[in-house]
């Protein structure tokens, strides 16, 4: 299909970056399907700027942090992007985290990805 020949293109320029991050935030579709929306942010060496490309939608299992952090890492799996490679951040939703309890997406996903990667939660309006 069309779609998967262009994100396959996408994945492909951000796997030759030097570094990429990764975006997600959770949104809901029309008939009510939760689903976790994935960008990806990297140098792009031909244009000689970063691009900030949106990838695609992940239906989501449920809206817990644990199933949100397995959503990402099954979708960079999927799609060969391993972070402890040239993953430098991942960029969340405020309503991601459980601060406190330190059992947000940020705390699960920091078990398995090195400690270069930095983690950014802000509120998306």
């Amino acid at each position: 299909m069309g779609k998967d020949v262009i994100k396959a293109d996408i994945v492909k320029k951000v796997k030759e970056a030097e570094a990429y991050s990764v975006l997600a935030d959770e949104t809901a579709d029309i008939s009510g399907t939760e689903q976790l929306s994935i960008g990806l942010r990297y140098f792009a060496e031909e244009a000689n700027e970063v691009q900030e490309i949106f990838v695609g939608f992940v239906e989501l299992k449920g809206l817990d942090a644990k199933s949100i952090a397995y959503c990402i890492d099954e979708f960079l799996t999927k799609e060969d992007l391993n972070p402890t490679d040239t993953c430098v951040g991942f960029g969340f939703d405020v309503l991601f985290e459980d601060v406190r309890k330190r059992r947000g997406v940020q705390a699960i996903l920091r078990k398995n990805i090195p400690k270069h990667c930095s983690f950014v939660t802000r509120p998306i309006n």
